[in-house]
Parts: C-alpha cells; structure tokens; sequence
C-alpha cells in the first residue's frame, strides 16, 4: 500500500484592535492576528507528497531564503529511507528524492540548509550514525564522504540525531548516540564529509 505525508501553511491577518485572534492572543494585545491555511500554497493551503512503501512521515523542514521548502522524512517498509522533497514558494513539488538505506530506522533526524544551498542530513544506516549531503536538486552530494555518505563509525548501535555548522570553517557538528546502554557523541566533519581527526579523540 501506498502512504503520503502532507504539508500545510498557514497566514497570519491581522484584527481590528480589540479583537481576540484565534492564536489564543488577548483582546488586549497590540497587534492581534488570526491564522488561516494560505490559499496561495498548495490546493488551498495544503500540499500531498505520496511514496510507494506503506509509511512515510515528514521529520524536518528547512525553508530556503528564495521562499521554497525542503521536507525530509521517511519512507519504510522494511528497511527505512530517508526521503528529500522540495517545493517551490507556491507549494509545486520540484524534485523528490528517495536515498535507499540497507536498514536504516529513522530517516532524516535532522537536517540543515548550508549557505550554498546544499542540505546535510543526520541518520543512521545498519546501526551506524552516518550524515549525508544533497545538492540542491536532492541529488547525493558526489564530493562528500562516498557518493554523498558519511559513516560516522562512532561505534555500533549508534545513530546520529542532531547537526551545527561552523560558518567560518564550514565543518559539521554531528550528534547522537552509540552503544548500549547509550552514550552521548559529538562528532566533527570536515566540508568533504571526513571525520576531523584534530577534533577531541580522533575526531568525535
């Protein structure tokens, strides 16, 4: 069976002052508002991505400075995928990109937008934390780690949860956990997607 995950955005008008917006604000508040699904995006506010294996969910969202939006998630049915879609400021989906994992459970934990438009995203593979790049047409990033992927290797059980980024040096933050029972990591990757080995122990 098929599954979707949708989105929605919302619009803010403002009330009359005095009014009670439906954001729960007081009637005494300054600039009161009340939100609605903006018609503008999507069919009536709401846009519907479909994927082929039984489920799917959206677990981060990145919003790009031209007005588009990334959504990252899941797809599983068996093992777990990460999946990438984009869609342009009026809610048409431009690309959509699955990324196979052999058995990974969670899909983008994370993800964030780099300056240059590519997107890094935390997950896990066969019980490895790894990070992964994409171009901005959801391709896997060629020039990071191996075809896009970075195995963390952080030890096993270990999944990655988290990410920042140095603007100045570019290099990753990657956290999550390892081990059982489990432990908290930090590791540091350099811009090609190699663990920096001058950061803590042998980088993490």
């Amino acid at each position: 069976d098929a599954s979707a995950f949708g989105v929605a955005r919302y619009t803010q008008v403002p009330l009359p002052p005095g009014d009670a917006g439906a954001d729960g604000g007081d009637a005494g508040d300054a600039s009161p508002v009340t939100s609605h699904l903006d018609p503008t995006f999507g069919d009536g506010g709401l846009v519907v991505t479909t994927f082929a294996k039984p489920s799917a969910g959206a677990t981060s969202m990145l919003v790009a400075p031209d007005g588009s939006l990334y959504v990252l998630g899941f797809e599983s049915g068996g093992a777990t995928d990460v999946v990438a879609v984009h869609y342009d400021a009026s809610g048409a989906t431009t690309s959509t990109t699955t990324l196979p994992l052999a058995t990974g459970t969670y899909g983008a934990a994370a993800a964030l937008l780099q300056p240059d438009g590519a997107i890094v995203v935390a997950s896990d593979d066969g019980g490895q934390a790894l990070a992964l790049r994409l171009l901005p047409n959801g391709a896997a990033d060629p020039t990071f780690g191996v075809g896009g992927l970075s195995t963390l290797a952080v030890g096993a059980s270990s999944g990655a949860r988290a990410l920042a980024r140095d603007p100045a040096s570019g290099n990753l933050y990657v956290g999550g956990f390892s081990g059982s029972p489990h432990q908290c990591f930090v590791a540091r990757v350099t811009p090609a997607g190699a663990r920096d080995a001058s950061y803590a122990t042998a980088g993490v």
